[in-house]
C-alpha cells in the first residue's frame, strides 16, 4: 500500500481528484532540448552549476489559473498540460520518474494557494519516498494508527498545502451524506474547520490578537463541549484530540468518502473505541466535555443492531 495512502488517504483523494486536470499525455522531441533555455525561476539549486553546464528541463507545465467572476466564483476550472521530454525522462529510474510526475501534480495544487516556486514541494517528496518510509509503513498493523513519523508527515502537508480538506470546497460544500458515512463525517468537519476559521479570522480583525490566541479561544475543549453537535463534537475529539494532541488515531480514517460503509464502520468502531476509554479514565480532565462524541457513538452502535 502506498504510504500516501496509508498517511494521508483524504489528501490523496484531493490531488486524485486532481488529475482531471493535468495533461500529461505529450512528449516532446530531443530536437527542442538542443536549444538554450533561461534558468527556471521556480528552481533554487542547492549548488552551483559550473560555467560549462546548463540547466535542461525534463518537463515543462503550461497552466490555465482558475477564471472568475465578480463574485469570485470559479468560471471556468484550472487546465494543466504538462510535456515531458522524452530523452532526458527515459535516462530517470522508475522512482524517479514517480517522483516527477507526482511533483508536478502537488504543484497544481501550490500553484493556486500561492507557492512562488517548487521548492517546498520538493522537500515533501524526499520525505514522502524515503525508503526509511515506506519500510516503516509496511510494518504498521493497522493503518488508521499514528505513529510521531506519519504525524510528523501529515503536519508537513498540512504545512505546505493547508486545510486540504477544503480543496476543492471553497465556494461548494460537500455533500451531507446519509447518517453514520463517512460522507457524513466528512461534511461535518468541512463545517466545523470553516466556522472556525471563520471565527480565527474575525477575531484577528476585531480583537486585535494573534492567530494562534484566537485559535487558542476557539478549538479550546470547553468552546467545543458547548458549540458543537454531538458529530461535531466526535470530529472534533477524532481529529485535535486522538490525532493532532495524542497523535494514536489518524482522523483521516474518521472521514475518508472514498471508504465503503463497511471499512469505514470498523475505523468508527476503533474512534469509539478509544473515545469511550479516554472518557472512562479521565484523560482531560473535564470527561464531560466528550459527552458529545461519546452520545454520537452510542447513536452509532444502536444503529447497527
Amino acid at each position: 500500500m502506498q504510504v500516501s495512502e496509508v498517511a494521508l488517504p483524504v489528501f490523496t483523494s484531493k490531488v486524485r481528484a486532481s488529475a482531471k486536470w493535468t495533461d500529461f499525455a505529450t512528449w516532446i522531441s530531443a530536437d527542442e532540448t538542443t536549444k538554450l533555455i533561461e534558468k527556471v525561476e521556480e528552481v533554487s539549486p542547492d549548488y552551483e552549476i559550473p560555467e560549462n553546464c546548463r540547466l535542461i528541463p525534463v518537463v515543462t507545465r503550461y497552466s490555465r489559473r482558475a477564471q472568475v467572476d465578480d463574485t469570485h466564483h470559479p468560471q471556468a476550472a484550472i487546465k494543466v498540460k504538462v510535456v515531458f521530454y522524452e530523452r532526458y525522462f527515459s535516462k530517470l529510474s522508475p522512482v524517479d520518474q514517480a517522483m516527477l510526475v507526482f511533483h508536478e501534480q502537488l504543484y497544481v495544487l501550490a500553484s493556486e494557494l500561492g507557492h512562488p516556486n517548487a521548492d517546498q514541494i520538493r522537500q515533501f517528496l524526499v520525505y514522502l519516498f524515503a525508503e526509511e518510509l515506506h519500510e516503516h509503513v509496511a510494518s504498521m498493523p493497522e493503518p488508521f494508527l499514528y505513529s510521531q513519523t506519519l504525524l510528523a508527515l501529515k503536519n508537513e502537508a498540512i504545512f505546505v498545502f493547508g486545510d486540504y480538506i477544503h480543496f476543492f470546497n471553497d465556494n461548494t460544500a460537500p455533500a451531507e451524506g446519509e447518517p453514520f458515512t463517512a460522507q457524513s463525517h466528512f461534511h461535518a468537519f468541512h463545517a466545523l474547520n470553516s466556522r472556525v476559521r471563520e471565527l480565527v479570522s474575525d477575531c484577528q480583525e476585531e480583537q486585535g490578537l494573534e492567530k494562534i490566541q484566537c485559535m487558542d479561544q476557539y478549538l479550546s475543549p470547553m468552546y467545543m463541549a458547548e458549540n458543537t453537535t454531538d458529530l461535531e463534537n466526535f470530529m472534533y475529539w477524532s481529529h485535535y484530540f486522538s490525532d493532532q494532541t495524542l497523535g494514536v488515531l489518524n482522523a483521516d480514517y474518521s472521514m475518508n468518502p472514498e471508504l465503503p460503509d463497511e471499512e469505514f464502520h470498523r475505523y468508527l468502531a476503533e474512534f469509539c473505541d478509544f473515545m469511550e476509554y479516554a472518557r472512562e479514565e479521565q484523560v482531560i480532565n473535564r470527561p464531560e466535555w466528550l459527552d458529545g462524541g461519546w452520545r454520537y457513538c452510542e447513536s452509532f452502535r444502536e444503529s447497527l443492531n
